[in-house]
């Protein structure tokens, strides 16, 4: 690790060893249990990540509410689950009391009566500052039409907020919901009056830049603690210290790949137990030349295979047919004239009623284990291989992924490429043996990534149908199109070059064409772009001003992911292209 970062981290550790161990391992469990901390002020604001957004938001809300003498005003403080509402009012409620204001914080619960559970609350001398959490748990009945604890709410709220008979209103009140929550009161015509047009808002949302360095700086806070934890144990702490150039890198990435699907809460509670796996699994460290790490990656990746994805069942759609297959993996490799691969997956026939390999043995689909970029100027040995069987080539470089999806579609069908980054690897250069095995299938999407690779290359190596019409192909390549494309956006960082997804879509297309045995047909650029403005309709991602890149941030990977759940809503896309790609193509195939 670079002497910046370790001096960072020093720092932060120098000002957290004057914590009890007992107080750090607290609250460190309950990052790992998304539960807010309940600790002195002074030392929320050093523990916690976007601590000066949090006091600059709080000294905010304390200066409206004490310019109204705490009475009369209704704030709402809008985030997405895990962006830290809770946490925040824990907050409110110390800094108010710190002011000598009557507070209290109370969370809507499904078992309780609101009208109860907000009543017992008030107090009768002096003004009262009621913090309400988890609203949206009345949010699912109210979108069902049933308006009667949401409506008791919003009296409430108004009962404590409005002054009655000369009196001066008994307090004010604090909303944590969500900006779904907020949304959907201020659409209502009733609660948008009531409530919503009379509330200050205050949103604890961050841009995916902001949520990105707020999770390094967790990483940075999480590592300090532990350090401060083993301040009595010098050998675990001289360990962490020693593995740091091993582990940060992939620790600092792995920080970086949880901010762009996860709000910072869920963020906090990812490093927190990724570190705690780590630490309590140090043991190992050998000082690596390149060649022994190629050699370890490669040894530890073939007792992987062996032992933990052995078997991988497929399914495989293929137009609107899904076929079922299990792939059986070997170490023995296969062999063609002036070549030879790793190792090799068998692809069985299987009927997942009965749970059983079937009879007929599909495809061989070959191995090759690959540490470091070396490969790519140098594919003959590939291509050898190519010419008789499939090729699965597992990489272990740091490659950008859209040099990755370039490579897929230079190599053509029968191909396909699982990357792996070195810094994953390196850390498992120091963990004990035994947990080396279950770290790489917990923190790696290997097995994912081999059943996506298995099933495209045998979607592009069977056929259903001996017969095919001019619907057939363009159906299967229609579904080709959106299984690949899906596949690249999940694996990209916050874009995608507009060229390579344009080339990735041509080529499935084309590859599907040459299945068939059909001449490939010649797409203008505006098919493409109008098969790329349906991936936008859908919310996967967005045309840039410049139109040279294809950008997604949190909420389209979000739609990805629910896209990819929801078969209804693939096949619907997939009809979408197939009437993109049919229409300038007329009805015309040379067979």
């Amino acid at each position: 690790m670079s002497l910046e970062h370790w001096e960072e981290i020093r720092q932060i550790y120098e000002s957290f060893r004057k914590l009890e161990s007992s107080s750090i391992r607290s609250i460190l469990e309950l990052w790992s249990d998304r539960r807010p901390l309940e600790i002195k002020l002074s030392l929320m604001h050093e523990i916690l990540v976007n601590s000066k957004r949090l006091k600059e938001t709080m000294e905010s809300i304390i200066r409206y509410l004490s310019e109204r003498e705490w009475r009369g005003a209704i704030i709402s403080i809008v985030g997405e689950y895990g962006s830290g509402k809770t946490q925040f009012g824990h907050i409110l409620l110390r800094r108010l009391r710190e002011e000598g204001v009557f507070s209290k914080i109370i969370t809507i619960s499904p078992m309780k009566d609101v009208r109860e559970l907000l009543l017992e609350e008030l107090s009768d001398e002096g003004p009262t500052v009621l913090i309400i959490d988890e609203i949206d748990q009345l949010l699912d009945e109210f979108e069902r039409g049933e308006r009667r604890d949401i409506e008791y709410l919003a009296d409430l709220i108004r009962g404590i907020t409005e002054g009655s008979y000369g009196n001066p209103p008994r307090g004010s009140v604090i909303m944590l919901l969500s900006k779904r929550a907020s949304d959907t009161m201020k659409r209502d015509r009733a609660l948008g009056s009531r409530l919503m047009d009379r509330s200050r808002e205050f949103s604890l949302s961050m841009s995916d830049d902001e949520r990105e360095r707020a999770s390094k700086e967790a990483l940075k806070k999480i590592i300090a603690l532990w350090l401060a934890y083993f301040e009595q144990n010098d050998d675990m702490r001289y360990a962490i210290k020693r593995s740091l150039d091993k582990i940060y890198p992939f620790m600092e990435r792995f920080a970086s790949e949880l901010s762009r699907t996860r709000e910072i809460g869920g963020v906090v509670k990812g490093l927190t137990d990724l570190s705690s796996e780590i630490i309590k699994n140090l043991g190992r460290f050998e000082d690596m030349g390149r060649i022994e790490e190629g050699r370890f990656a490669e040894d530890l990746l073939k007792k992987f295979l062996l032992s933990e994805v052995r078997n991988i069942k497929l399914e495989v759609r293929i137009g609107d047919v899904t076929k079922d297959y299990i792939a059986v993996f070997s170490d023995e490799p296969l062999s063609v004239p002036g070549a030879r691969t790793d190792a090799h997956f068998d692809v069985w026939t299987f009927d997942p009623r009965l749970g059983m390999r079937g009879d007929v043995l599909v495809s061989r689909v070959g191995i090759e284990i690959k540490y470091g970029e070396y490969w790519k100027e140098r594919c003959d040995q590939l291509l050898k291989i190519m010419e008789k069987y499939p090729l699965l080539l597992i990489s272990i470089a740091d490659i950008d992924p859209d040099d990755i999806t370039e490579m897929r579609i230079k190599m053509g069908m029968g191909f396909d490429i699982v990357n792996l980054k070195p810094d994953l690897f390196r850390t498992l250069q120091v963990l004990k043996e035994e947990a080396a095995m279950s770290f790489l299938g917990k923190y790696s999407t290997l097995r994912r990534d081999l059943k996506e690779a298995l099933e495209n290359l045998m979607r592009l190596a069977v056929k259903v149908k001996e017969e095919v019409s001019e619907q057939d192909i363009l159906s299967e390549a229609s579904v080709n199109v959106l299984s690949s494309v899906l596949r690249e956006l999940r694996g990209a960082k916050s874009s995608k070059r507009y060229e390579t997804l344009s080339k990735l879509i041509a080529r499935a297309i084309e590859d599907t064409f040459r299945k068939h045995g059909a001449s490939p047909p010649s797409l203008s650029s505006n098919v493409i772009l109008g098969i790329v403005k349906i991936l936008e309709r859908e919310g996967m991602g967005r045309i840039s001003q410049s139109g040279k890149s294809f950008n997604i941030d949190k909420d389209c990977r979000l739609r990805i992911e629910e896209i990819e759940q929801d078969m209804e809503r693939r096949k619907r896309i997939e009809r979408v292209i197939f009437d993109t790609i049919s229409k300038p193509l007329g009805a015309t195939l040379e067979l």
